[in-house]
Parts: structure tokens; C-alpha cells; sequence
């Protein structure tokens, strides 16, 4: 009794295992189909979560200030607006940085194309001049026997 019942649980369970295996494989498989729309969705989300925090940041630091850029003064600016500003700020000084970044990854990757370029003309050359003189050896050879 009680090894039918271990056995009937052990089939159970592989059972189980298997419908795990199959259900992991094709939500992996939809995932993977998927990746590009969820990837935009899951950024929606994440970037209306951050919209309603700026708001009710807005709507709390509405005190008006005053910048001072060298001799100039420009007041009555509410703090969420110096406060959002300087976060857009940095976030473009951030993406100016990643695109020069961006650009010279692709000026070093054109450049070891070139130099690979050149070392298969170069293998080419060798190996034809190494083709001419294999025959010329032979030629020798011959002339000789």
C-alpha cells in the first residue's frame, strides 16, 4: 500500500515537473516573440509611474525662487520647475555623452574592419606568391631529374 502510494505520487510529481517544463517553454518562447512589445509596455508603465510622481512633486513645490546665472536674476520660478529642469538637464548632458560614446565604438569597430581588410589582401598575396613559387619549385625539380 504504501508503495503504490509513493509510486502514485512520483508519477504526480513527474507529471507536475512536466507541465512546469511545458509551461516555462512557452511562456519563454512567448516572451521571447513578445520581448519588443513588452519591453515598450513595461517602459509605459514605468514612465507614467514617474509622470505621476513629478506631478504630485509638482503640486507640492509650488514655492517660487530665484536663479542666479552670473549677473543675472530670474525669479519667481516654482521650485518643481528648477527642480524637473535640472533632471532633463542631466539627462540630455547623459545621452550627448552615450551618443559620443556610441560614435567612437563605431570609429574603433571601422577601424579594425580596415586593418582586417588589409591582413586578408596581405594573406591573399601570400598566399599566391607561396602558389608561384610551390610551382616554380616543382619546375626545378623537374629540370633536374
Amino acid at each position: 500500500m504504501e508503495r503504490i502510494l509513493f509510486g502514485t505520487t512520483q508519477k504526480i510529481f513527474r507529471k507536475q515537473i512536466n507541465f512546469s517544463f511545458i509551461t516555462l517553454t512557452l511562456l519563454s518562447r512567448y516572451f521571447k516573440s513578445n520581448f519588443y512589445r513588452i519591453g515598450c509596455m513595461f517602459a509605459l508603465i514605468i514612465l507614467v509611474v514617474f509622470g505621476l510622481g513629478m506631478a504630485y512633486f509638482a503640486t507640492q513645490n509650488t514655492v517660487p525662487t530665484s536663479i542666479y546665472i552670473a549677473d543675472y536674476r530670474f525669479g519667481g520660478i516654482p521650485l518643481y520647475i528648477i527642480v524637473i529642469g535640472s533632471l532633463l538637464l542631466g539627462i540630455f548632458i547623459s545621452w550627448i555623452i552615450s551618443v559620443a560614446g556610441a560614435f567612437s565604438s563605431i570609429l574603433t569597430i571601422y577601424g579594425k574592419n580596415s586593418k582586417i581588410k588589409n591582413a586578408d589582401k596581405t594573406i591573399d598575396e601570400l598566399k599566391e606568391k607561396k602558389h608561384e613559387l610551390e610551382v616554380e619549385n616543382a619546375g626545378l625539380k623537374h629540370s633536374l631529374s
